[in-house]
């Protein structure tokens, strides 16, 4: 077992077995075959902000990650406050978004696992940091926990702001909400796919794992297995479910792309309606009335609040 590097050295030893591989890879050509674009690009191109390159690894700051989880507890509670929201539709949400995000992380996998978008502005660094996931499978481990969710900092804004004006400017609530855990289920993603190559995992990690609430070293070795076509989500769940889709649409590079990308934007609208429909199914109709907010709203999801309202106050969160 070789040295343990934390920080920004982590990143440093991290990018030197880059050169290193990216060299060998290099040598083996000169023997005959064509260079893999993975390397290529590290060879050829450096990361400017918009097209993929080298340096793969990079530290991360702490303070957007401590900003994001903040910001999204507080949400949640002061969105529910104010919705006077039930405990029992909080844990329907919690169970939805932890569901919603394993599916969404399968379909990101299957996006950034396709060397042709490596060559896509923005979304090719992304892509070219999976891909030499494969190839240095224990790097999630080697770095710091916090530049392992740090990665995602930086898409979790634009996709914040995209879902501002989905859900009206934060008018609705619910929608909110869902957001929120979302960017927290992102994080836990991302635990649960580091926890799947740490050998020196916790007990608490290997109990998740035992039960299924994150997806084992067992099941995620399978996905790095050439051609890495199986297991694509990060905490396992809807596995089968990707896998089935994966089956009916292979490699069908843009389609997988125009998925994901509606996900970022329209996934936490949809779980919206449909915990609204569970809402109408279950509850009084004057108690779900003041839950959208009343008629003069003019917005049929979970907007409003039961301030007022004693139907449900026994519920109330």
């Amino acid at each position: 077992m070789g040295k343990r590097y934390t920080g920004e050295e982590a990143i440093r030893q991290l990018n030197l077995r880059v050169e290193k591989k990216t060299q060998q890879a290099v040598d083996l050509c000169k023997e005959g075959g064509e260079l893999d674009v993975t390397y290529k690009r590290v060879l050829d191109y450096k990361f400017d902000g918009v097209w993929a390159g080298r340096p793969i690894y990079v530290s991360r700051p702490r303070f957007p990650t401590y900003l994001i989880s903040g910001g999204a507890i507080s949400v949640i509670i002061y969105q529910a406050k104010e919705m006077n929201l039930p405990l029992q539709y909080l844990g329907a949400a919690a169970v939805m978004s932890y569901l919603n995000y394993d599916f969404f992380s399968g379909v990101l996998h299957v996006a950034l696992d396709d060397p042709r978008n490596i060559k896509l502005p923005f979304i090719g660094q992304a892509a070219l940091e999976f891909q030499w996931h494969h190839a240095i499978p224990t790097d999630l481990v080697d770095k710091d926990f916090m530049d392992v969710i740090g990665d995602l900092n930086i898409a979790a804004f634009p996709i914040l702001a995209a879902n501002m004006i989905v859900m009206d400017y934060g008018r609705n609530r619910m929608m909110a909400i869902f957001m929120a855990m979302k960017l927290l289920m992102a994080y836990f993603g991302q635990f649960s796919h580091r926890e799947a190559h740490n050998i020196r995992a916790g007990k608490f990690s290997q109990l998740l794992q035992k039960v299924g609430l994150m997806i084992s070293v067992k099941d995620h070795k399978a996905h790095h297995q050439p051609p890495h076509e199986d297991d694509f989500c990060l905490i396992g769940v809807c596995n089968h479910v990707l896998q089935v889709m994966f089956k009916l649409a292979g490699h069908f590079q843009y389609a997988w792309l125009a998925f994901f990308i509606l996900s970022c934007i329209f996934d936490n609208y949809i779980l919206s309606v449909m915990l609204n429909h569970l809402a109408v199914n279950v509850s009084s109709k004057d108690s779900v009335e003041t839950w959208h907010g009343g008629a003069d709203s003019g917005l049929p999801y979970l907007y409003g609040s039961l301030v007022g309202s004693n139907n449900n106050s026994s519920f109330a969160f």
